[in-house]
């Protein structure tokens, strides 16, 4: 039985699919199975993948799996249904993995066998860019509800089957709706300080791009979910410490997309916003986290909420500074 699977979906990813399987191919630990879903690519992906395998030594253990697009998550739940790994870490077959990351991972298992769920650090790529909306982590070895992200993540596959997981389908940014909940299940997570994954914030279709407005509400719905798990559960200090995690993600990373847009979209976009808040933290602006910090992004989201409000998007502050700036 394989260690780790890899579980890659793959849909019209023609210029970025090479790098992803040159990666894979450079990993130096052998005790990995990668299966591929093909989610109705009309590029040459499938191409490419093909005539990839082939290359490859007859001992690795690959599998791939085609279907009719049905988006990341419904991709992801089939690859996760069909591994045989003791654990199992998604990717994104436009980004890619460093060349030492497995063997780096199955060292982590090996030392800490007890763990359900391992977290690490990723980076956006190209390399001289760097992302301005993170945080910085000072909690030491633990994992904690701001970590929404499924590709820098390796989980075990016996604990999410015996939860029953499913990412949710027919949705964007499926992962943040599910993640903070196994990592809040899970009676043993560690963080690695380590980076192993690169994410492309270049690719013009990719959901790290700020001109997909038609997305930005499935992030919304998906933070619904987290919500909606703690008050079921009754765990009203994770929900309470939950909100500067929404002010952060929705005011001043939606948002900041969502001023651009078009009209009614634009409107739309912020309704479903204020909506959000009203409904779970209706006292958002007297959030200890929110006036403690002394940064730009407190300063565009306070200055930039009642603008909004009032219709005025020609008069808020440029907000590039919330996505990528130039490596120093």
């Amino acid at each position: 039985m394989p260690l780790i699977s890899l579980i890659v979906p793959v849909y019209n990813v023609a210029q970025y699919l090479p790098r992803c399987l040159a990666m894979i191919s450079n990993q130096k630990f052998c005790n990995f199975e990668i299966i591929f879903i093909n989610d109705g690519s009309t590029d040459n992906s499938e191409q490419i993948l093909e005539a990839w395998i082939k290359k490859q030594d007859d001992t690795m253990e690959i599998t791939i799996i085609n279907q009719k697009n049905q988006g990341l998550g419904a991709a992801r739940n089939r690859g996760i249904e069909k591994a045989k790994g003791s654990y199992f870490w998604c990717l994104d077959s436009d980004d890619f993995i460093t060349a030492d990351a497995l063997s780096y991972l199955a060292d982590a298992i090996h030392t800490y066998p007890h763990v359900q769920i391992f977290g690490f650090q990723y980076r956006v790529w190209p390399r001289h860019l760097r992302e301005l909306r993170c945080y910085d982590r000072n909690y030491g070895t633990n994992l904690d509800i701001r970590d929404i992200s499924a590709c820098d993540k390796l989980i075990q596959r016996e604990f999410w089957q015996n939860h029953n997981f499913e990412f949710p389908e027919g949705y964007y940014y499926e992962d943040t709706g599910i993640i903070p909940i196994t990592i809040d299940l899970a009676q043993s997570v560690r963080y690695l300080p380590r980076n192993l994954y690169y994410y492309e914030v270049t690719r013009e279709a990719a959901i790290t791009k700020r001109t997909r407005y038609e997305r930005l509400q499935d992030f919304i719905s998906m933070q619904k979910r987290i919500c909606d798990y703690y008050i079921q559960t009754r765990q009203y200090d994770k929900l309470s410490a939950y909100e500067y995690q929404c002010i952060h993600t929705i005011m001043a990373d939606i948002l900041a997309r969502n001023v651009s847009a078009p009209s009614p979209l634009r409107e739309q976009n912020f309704n479903a916003t204020m909506e959000f808040f009203q409904t779970y933290f209706p006292n958002w602006q007297r959030n200890q986290q929110l006036q403690r910090e002394n940064n730009e992004e407190k300063k565009w989201i306070l200055t930039s909420i009642p603008l909004m409000e009032l219709g005025k998007y020609h008069e808020i502050p440029e907000q590039n500074y919330l996505l990528y700036t130039q490596e120093e």
